[in-house]
């Protein structure tokens, strides 16, 4: 199997883990918390949304960050607890859509060369571009687990095994 092949595989299940955790979380559920603080799904959606666009980017697309998204939620960003501080979830969930289906396309432009290249993230951080794009997928993945906590807490059903 190829790098891109790989790529495209982890792609389709990162977004399949994802978007079952996000589907069906109401607008005010998005903004709770939990007894720890931990950050809230609305903030986590869009720190996810945030990546997919880094991830995009690290594969040759340019494509701009959403406006204010690096603010609201890049890294070092403090979630607040104002929802009108937010997109919505269903415009954060739509992004999320939108952004998986060009990252597969623009993956579809690239061959196993093109993903060796390397990629500036800043602060002399230039890996390849596979490697940029993986991370990101990890990335995603640690925040599935946060958004999995926080249904836990939400009183739902188990949304895997």
């Amino acid at each position: 199997m190829s790098k891109k092949e790989n790529l495209d595989t982890l792609l389709q299940s990162t977004l399949g883990v994802v978007g079952k955790l996000l589907d069906g979380v109401t607008e005010e559920e998005s903004m709770l918390r939990g007894k720890d603080n931990v950050n809230h799904i609305r903030w986590q959606a869009g720190h996810i949304v945030y990546c997919a666009c880094i991830r995009l980017k690290c594969l040759h697309a340019d494509i701009p960050f959403p406006d204010g998204y690096q603010k609201m939620f890049g890294g070092g960003s403090i979630p607040s607890d104002n929802p009108g501080d937010y997109p919505t979830m269903k415009k954060l969930r739509d992004e999320l859509y939108d952004l998986h289906d060009k990252t597969i396309k623009q993956l579809a432009t690239l061959n196993d060369a093109d993903l060796d290249r390397s990629v500036s993230l800043g602060e002399n951080r230039n890996p390849k571009s596979i490697d940029a794009a993986l991370f990101f997928c990890a990335h995603e993945f640690y925040h599935a687990g946060q958004i999995a906590t926080l249904n836990r807490i939400l009183g739902r059903e188990r949304a895997f095994g």
